[in-house]
């Protein structure tokens, strides 16, 4: 009875505990529970009911007002929170009252003030006993959001046993009854919505067993206990430092790597800070392993500064997808108006822009632009530069220093193999940079162009032995362990070795005799003696112990080729040999044998010298240096149950759109055209003017392949420019090459040169000549109704449809096309196009503007678009593996923008086994017909991206001068001659090993053996030994409810909870509206850049000084204006500060403990030096956390981090 209980006057965080001194007594003698609370939410509804599983034996009645306001009462859901993440106690708090809440104990009501001018903040709490005794209390009881941050609450009680305090208590049992009733003249209450009892009874708990747990838990850790908002900033802020922490990259990133890109990952940071070359074919992910490793690096402190060297014409793209999909904010630098700056990924454009200081030749690197901005940074940075600017003299200095200390953690060379010429500017440059950073990362899917010797320019961004750092005798290696697998192969040898010696010469003979005329055969013989084979094989034998030599992992490597030969073979691998090998590779067995290739002298017998041969394609820099996938190796693995994920292959057909004897001859003429005016200008030209005069016509010549639509508007333009005088034809020139999409870099390099910048043609007949033709083709093109290439794909499309092929992309050059295929088709069809201008939507018979992120959601919703028409601007880093057929409407010059386009749907993971591609082309089109023919000897329609790839890297001049001049008896020599160029591409390739790739999740690269970094269970696999301790729930919670957020003036809104949150319904359960106090302070932290015209969620509350911020990685994907608030997004740092520096409840003296100590107490099994107040914050091996209290003394912490680690 509550009469028995002592009870005081008033309680009082600090001075009592509320739950054992209150709460506990009161509530498990209450039959009858009343709570008026002034916060509608889960989190509030936890906090407001703290206790309350002491009434789960009592069977009591509990019954609870709370506050909502009418905007949500009008949307019918009432709870703010139900899609957040919360701490433990408040899961189980929640789970208890759920259990109350089905069995019919607990009732909620609704109350809100009827003017509509203010919140119901009344807090009240009424407990009637069996002896029918009232106990009512009402005061600063904390039941605001905040419960689980440490806060101060006060409270007074009235007892209706005593006299003196019983009017307050009918008073307080008058207002509830009158509230509960609806009968108040102020408040209206009414009933819970059954989208909010459905909110509450989800959090049920599933049997007996889990209802006590969550008692227990509730018990155990009371909000009291919990750690203060300073604790969890400071937690939070060496949370990558954790055990765990490598983690949190994958966390706060929209996408899921494949496991090949998880394994080349896994690998990197384990043996950080080692140099790689990352190959995997195009289109396998090689920016996503990038990605995934820099973030990893950076969220555990091992990089604080990166450089990435990109082509020109990739540096917005590699920023935009570091951001998209790793929450990483990267700077651009460039020159702008002459003067340096660097550009962040947050801003409107001039905002996120910083101007530069310093001298790119100062000596001292912090007196250089790039020097300078990164060493006044007290946060990671990311330095995203143009490789093409960098290498310029003058430039490389505030790259790459020439200094004694490295002034990069982390390098990455994009397009790497365009350093192959040691004679260049950039090769020297790639030296340097080396040089300056302590990991460099190389990537290229072509290492190799044509020569073994272009393998050494990017091996040597590894760290080579000695013996492998020399151009030829890296290819002398693979050579001659070509020939001796050939020559082994063949099975003519005898057991001596001057057996072998004779037949490997023989093989060295024929071998290089093949690939050179007669006149230079006695040559090649006479400088392929036996005195040059034995030298040959005399530096192959030490090539081999130098690289096992410079790696941990080949200790154990002779047994195990031994073990497996016998195994694989039934052959038995006898002790001598295998010592003899073991000499081979192993300074310490040889022992009085200095030079390894003696040991070759004494291999005797076939077998010992095919295990040289394995041991030689092992044991070089490819196999530990070199990651390498292809797409034919991912097919094999998901056809063997290795990969999960689909691999497509392609179907590959070219539709001909017969033409009618008018326009066939229409065509003739303005071929003719094209090629005549070139002919004709080249009596006033001289060679550079002709060769921009030529690039003019190119871009017609191409148009007049795409549409009637593009090669009218290109002659209208023409014609319209022609005057008295000859414009100049620079800016004639830019106009046209920016409507044929072309790249921004291409658009500079052609429009800045100065021989086009000084064209000029006065001459009056010329001008004639094109006014009085071009004014006839226009007249023509207009005569005709319709376009029988579009004609043909609108009767198309429904047989597509009837073959099952739903969602369909359609690719052109040019925007005139675009426009003139939407416009066909989106009289029947739900249509949509994307180009350089933005993205938009035809619906209720208009364009509607929805930027890429409308275009590409509504393509993956099934009630959006069906057909998805796109300039090639789509084919840069637009997802659109929903796709089914792809039509390449025109066929550029350029295999590899071909390849662009099919990438965009030819995706791991795309649903589809086969992607269908179908070319459109007009009837006897010579771009159709040289395609065709390469594809029929080069399968070029799957190897653009595989071996062949350096062979049709640069046949778009080719295919251009075929085309320009109608010469089809050239497509066959040209695709003779190409098919030569990728057999030998693919021979050597073999020779070096780039061919034989398996799918090995586990062990990607030879020779490290099993090094691993401690927060991985294994290579490949994607279970954690440790989890990132805090997590974005954790982040969320205290962002959103921090009082020292809000004293600065920063408040969180649920969108849910806003007028306009309905109109963004896929936003509004996860998201939130950041009210920003002062823009100006931090006003290139706050824009999203944003690339449409859309009215996203972004742009609507940009109006009112806020941000649309969310944590949830998978809303970021979906909605890609949302700024993702966690770790790599400036922002979070910015309020991670805010609270730091709010020391009011700060504790004195706390140390963190970080990785790097836990792994040092793992390995040396000792403690290190504890701090007087500690306050860890990390995992063990079974994800038990830490108790996160600060500990009292130096012994007890020591006695906690020992049991913490060691499991005691």
């Amino acid at each position: 009875m509550f009469s028995n209980n002592s009870w005081q006057l008033t309680y009082e965080s600090g001075t009592d505990d509320l739950f054992t001194d209150f709460y506990e007594p009161f509530l498990s003698e209450a039959e009858q529970y009343n709570r008026i609370a002034g916060y509608l939410s889960l989190r509030g509804l936890a906090a407001a009911l703290e206790g309350v599983d002491s009434m789960l034996e009592t069977d009591g009645e509990i019954r609870v007002i709370t506050g909502a306001d009418l905007q949500q009462r009008e949307r019918e859901y009432l709870l703010t929170d139900t899609e957040g993440t919360f701490p433990n106690w408040t899961k189980s708090q929640l789970a208890i009252i759920a259990e109350l809440f089905d069995r019919g104990d607990l009732s909620i009501k609704v109350a809100d003030v009827s003017q509509q001018t203010g919140m119901f903040h009344s807090k009240l709490g009424i407990g009637v006993d069996a002896n029918d005794d009232v106990l009512t209390f009402e005061g600063s009881i904390n039941e605001t959001p905040n419960g689980w941050l440490r806060s101060y609450e006060r409270f007074k009680i009235h007892r209706s046993w005593k006299y003196v305090e019983r009017e307050y208590v009918e008073r307080d049992r008058e207002t509830f009854d009158m509230l509960w009733n609806d009968n108040h003249s102020y408040v209206d209450v009414y009933e819970l919505s059954e989208a909010d009892k459905q909110d509450i009874a989800s959090w049920q708990p599933d049997g007996g067993q889990q209802l006590q747990k969550a008692r227990e838990t509730v018990r155990e850790g009371r909000p009291e206990n919990a750690p203060s908002e300073w604790e969890l900033a400071r937690a939070l802020s060496v949370n990558g430092q954790t055990p765990g922490g490598l983690h949190l990259a994958e966390d706060v990133s929209t996408i899921t790597p494949w496991p090949h890109q998880r394994s080349i990952s896994d690998t990197v940071v384990s043996h950080y800070p080692s140099n790689f070359i990352l190959s995997d074919e195009v289109g396998l992910g090689k920016t996503i392993e990038v990605g995934l490793t820099l973030s990893r690096l950076i969220q555990t402190g091992d990089v604080e500064t990166a450089l990435l060297l990109v082509p020109a014409s990739l540096m917005e793209q590699w920023q935009r997808e570091l951001r998209d999909k790793f929450n990483l904010n990267a700077y651009r630098f460039e020159r702008q108006s002459g003067y340096p700056v660097v550009t962040g990924s947050y801003g409107d454009g001039s905002s996120s822009t910083v101007t530069l200081s310093g001298d790119v030749t100062a000596s001292d690197w912090s007196d250089t632009p790039i020097g300078g901005f990164v060493d006044k940074r007290d946060r990671p940075t990311i330095i995203i530069q143009s490789w093409h600017r960098a290498r310029m003299t003058g430039n490389q200095q505030h790259v790459a220093p020439q200094t004694d200390e490295t002034v990069w953690d982390a390098t990455v060379v994009d397009e790497a193999h365009n350093a192959r010429n040691p004679d260049t500017k950039f090769y020297k440059l790639l030296g340097d940079v080396r040089d300056s950073s302590r990991a460099l990362y190389a990537l290229s899917a072509t290492p190799m162009q044509v020569r073994i010797e272009e393998l050494h320019d990017i091996l040597r961004l590894t760290e080579l032995p000695d013996s492998w750092d020399d151009r030829k005798q890296l290819a002398n290696f693979f050579r001659t362990k070509m020939i001796l697998r050939e020559t082994l192969a063949e099975g003519r040898i005898g057991d001596s070795f001057g057996d072998i010696e004779r037949e490997i010469e023989r093989t060295f003979q024929r071998k290089y005799a093949d690939r050179f005329d007669e006149s230079r055969h006695s040559h090649i013989e006479n400088d392929l003696s036996l005195e040059v084979v034995r030298a040959r094989f005399e530096q192959f034998a030490r090539m081999i112990a130098d690289h096992a030599a410079s790696y941990p992992g080949y200790t154990d490597y002779i047994d195990q080729l031994a073990d497996t030969i016998e195994t694989d073979e039934g052959m038995r691998v006898r002790f001598s040999l295998r010592k003899q090998l073991k000499r081979l590779i192993d300074s310490d067995e040889r022992r009085f044998v200095d030079d390894p290739a003696e040991i070759l002298y004494d291999l005797d017998d076939k077998l010992g010298w095919r295990l040289v041969v394995r041991m030689s394609e092992d044991m070089n820099p490819v196999q530990s240096r070199m990651f390498r996938n292809t797409r034919e190796v991912l097919r094999d693995a998901k056809e063997d149950g290795r990969l999960d994920a689909t691999v497509p292959r392609r179907d590959v057909s070219t539709e001909h759109v017969p033409l009618d004897n008018e326009i066939e001859e229409l065509f003739d003429e303005i071929e003719s055209y094209i090629k005549n005016t070139y002919q004709r200008s080249t009596e006033v030209l001289d060679d550079q003017q002709k060769a921009a005069l030529g690039f003019v016509m190119t871009i017609y010549r191409k148009r007049l392949a795409s549409s009637f639509a593009a090669i009218q508007s290109t002659l209208r333009s023409r014609y319209n420019s022609l005057g008295d005088k000859l414009p100049d034809d620079a800016d004639e020139l830019e106009s046209q090459v920016r409507g044929s999409e072309a790249s921004e870099a291409d658009v500079r390099a052609i429009v800045d040169d100065e021989t086009i910048n000084q064209y000029q043609v006065s001459k009056r007949k010329i001008i004639q000549y094109e006014q009085s033709q071009i004014e006839q083709f226009i007249t023509k093109l207009r005569s005709q109704k319709t376009d029988p290439k579009v004609s043909k794909l609108s009767s198309a499309i429904d047989e597509y449809r009837e073959e099952g092929y739903h969602d369909i992309v359609i690719f052109t050059q040019y925007t005139d096309t675009m426009d003139d295929i939407a416009n066909e088709l989106k009289l029947l069809n739900d249509v949509g196009i994307f180009s350089g201008d933005g993205g938009s939507v035809y619906r209720n018979h208009e364009w509607v503007d929805v930027g890429k992120e409308g275009v590409k959601k509504s393509f993956a919703d099934d009630d959006g678009i069906g057909i998805l028409v796109c300039t090639d601007s789509a084919s840069e880093g637009l997802n659109l593996q929903t796709g089914e057929l792809l039509i390449n409407y025109d066929l550029p010059w350029n295999p590899m923008q071909v390849e662009q386009r099919i990438g965009r749907i030819d995706r791991i993971g795309q649903e589809n086994e086969v992607v269908k591609i179908v070319n459109y082309a007009y009837e006897d089109e010579i771009d159709a017909q040289i395609y065709e023919s390469l594809d029929d000897k080069l399968d070029i329609f799957d190897q653009v991206v595989g071996d062949t790839r350096p062979v049709l890297a640069g046949i778009e001049s080719e295919i251009r001068d075929i085309a320009l001049k109608e010469d089809t008896e050239t497509i066959e020599q040209l695709t003779k001659e190409k098919a030569r160029d990728a057999d030998e591409m693919s021979n050597t390739m073999a020779a070096v090993g780039l061919t034989d790739v398996e799918y090995d999740t586990e062990a990607a690269l030879v020779g490290w053996g099993e090094r691993t970094h401690s927060a991985l269970n294994r290579i490949g696999s994607d279970a954690r030994r440790f989890d990132p301790v805090l997590t974005p729930s954790i982040v969320e919670y205290l962002f959103t409810q921090s009082s020292s957020l809000e004293t600065a003036g920063w408040s969180f809104q649920s969108l849910r909870n806003h007028e306009r949150g309905h109109e963004f319904p896929e936003a509004v359960r996860e998201a939130y509206l950041l009210s920003i106090p002062d823009e100006s302070e931090v006003d290139y932290l706050l824009n999203q850049q944003v690339d449409s015209d859309e009215q996203t969620a972004q742009e609507v509350f940009a109006e009112q000084d806020a941000l649309v911020v969310t944590f949830s990685t998978e809303l970021v994907n979906e909605r890609g204006s949302l700024r993702l608030l966690l770790p790599g997004d400036p922002l979070f740092a910015h309020l991670l500060q805010i609270i730091d520096d709010n020391q009011a409840m700060a504790e004195e003296n706390v140390t963190l403990i970080s990785s790097n100590e836990i792994d040092e107490k793992l390995e040396t099994n000792r403690i290190c030096d504890v701090q007087e107040l500690i306050a860890p914050v990390i995992n063990n091996r079974n994800l038990t956390p830490m108790d996160i209290n600060c500990y009292e003394n130096e012994k007890s912490a020591k006695e906690a981090v020992k049991r913490f680690v060691y499991l005691d």
